[in-house]
């Protein structure tokens, strides 16, 4: 570990980076990144609302990610303002944000295959007329999304498209266990340490419990 001279930015922990924390943030991370590079390419005029919904939560849950994962990674334990802050409590809350979003992403998924396979191919329609709407309720709660999916139920079939939403929707259960893993990480070790632990010190001596 490299040690801190108050400097410069803090030291970085690589630990960390061999922890089950660690590697699962590297996979959300990854899935993520994935889900919003598939959507983006496949994409067409007659599914782009969803496609896009879809890419701007993976693009939000990628960035939020990175974020929680920078400052694990960093050997801020010796910081005074740092030592306030219960860092897995700020897991918890960042992985349970990130297992509603992937949940909407797994609806979006789902609702994108079952339109291509089961309901015939036309233009319009009322799925223009909800684009700002749906996505200024992305970040509203879940059943708010599932009522405006339920009316987005026109779609087409789009060589090549198909595959991209089993694709998306395979990310989304996948991404689900690995966020709903560190919920139940963050979780337990929140209540473990007192009166506040911090990240990733403490992190490093917990390789023996479930989950890590």
């Amino acid at each position: 570990m490299m040690e801190q001279n108050g400097w410069g930015p803090p030291a970085v922990d690589l630990n960390f980076l061999k922890s089950g924390l660690g590697v699962l943030k590297l996979v959300q991370m990854l899935l993520s990144l994935v889900g919003f590079i598939i959507a983006e390419v496949t994409a067409s005029p007659y599914n782009w609302e969803q496609m896009k919904a879809y890419e701007w939560i993976s693009l939000t849950i990628f960035i939020l990610t990175l974020a929680v994962f920078t400052i694990f990674l960093a050997s801020w334990h010796k910081s005074e303002a740092a030592a306030r802050v219960n860092w897995p409590l700020v897991d918890f809350c960042h992985s349970a944000l990130c297992t509603v979003m992937w949940a909407i992403n797994l609806i979006l998924g789902l609702q994108l295959g079952f339109s291509w396979r089961y309901f015939p191919p036309r233009e319009g329609g009322p799925i223009a007329g909800v684009t700002d709407f749906c996505h200024s309720a992305l970040c509203t709660v879940l059943w708010s999304i599932n009522f405006i999916l339920a009316l987005i139920s026109i779609s087409w079939r789009w060589p090549g498209r198909e595959a991209g939403a089993i694709v998306d929707t395979i990310l989304a259960i996948v991404s689900l266990l690995t966020f709903w893993a560190t919920v139940r990480m963050s979780y337990r070790r929140w209540h473990l340490f007192s009166p506040t632990p911090t990240i990733p010190y403490h992190y490093q001596h917990l390789g023996t419990e479930p989950y890590s």
